[in-house]
């Protein structure tokens, strides 16, 4: 399923438990086809770190690829939260009923169905993230309304981590 690190390869990797997991890192814009695929970048593809995805919204507005060993522990988090409390399946229902799998063909490309993208409000344009053990998939316009909230915050962040 994941590919083990080379010593000699670029691609940088993190470790989940004992699998390693593709750090996706950058930003890239890439427009929606006609048949709504969209193409990955290919320093995300670097060493196949994924043959698939789960496609999820779990903060609207921007979609969310998880590589299988973080889709694995996110559903670890969900049972436990679903345990937690009579409500919570409600929550974890919500996740879970619009989460499918994607895997991008020889082309690098995955196809984003309708649903989702009126979910994320996706028409042309689809500003890929990469945001270190996950990848998210953003229109611009509101991906840029969202920046300038947090640009607000930032420079605390920013502190308390790299300072």
């Amino acid at each position: 399923m994941f590919a083990q690190p080379r010593p000699h390869s670029s691609t940088f990797f993190t470790t989940l438990g004992h699998i390693y997991v593709s750090s996706f890192l950058g930003n890239f814009e890439f427009s929606l086809d006609g048949k709504g695929r969209v193409a990955l970048p290919s320093a995300f593809m670097r060493g196949k770190a994924a043959d698939s995805f789960v496609l999820l919204q779990w903060r609207v507005p921007a979609l969310t690829l998880l590589p299988p060993p973080v889709w694995e522990e996110v559903r670890g988090r969900l049972r436990e939260y679903r345990r937690s409390s009579p409500k919570a399946w409600a929550h974890a229902r919500r996740i879970t009923a619009a989460a499918i799998e994607v895997s991008p063909d020889s082309q690098r490309r995955i196809l984003i169905p309708t649903k989702h993208q009126v979910m994320a409000s996706l028409d042309d344009a689809v500003l890929i993230l990469g945001v270190d053990d996950r990848i998210e998939l953003w229109n611009p316009a509101l991906y840029e309304a969202e920046d300038q909230v947090a640009d607000e915050s930032f420079d605390d962040f920013a502190e308390d981590i790299f300072g």
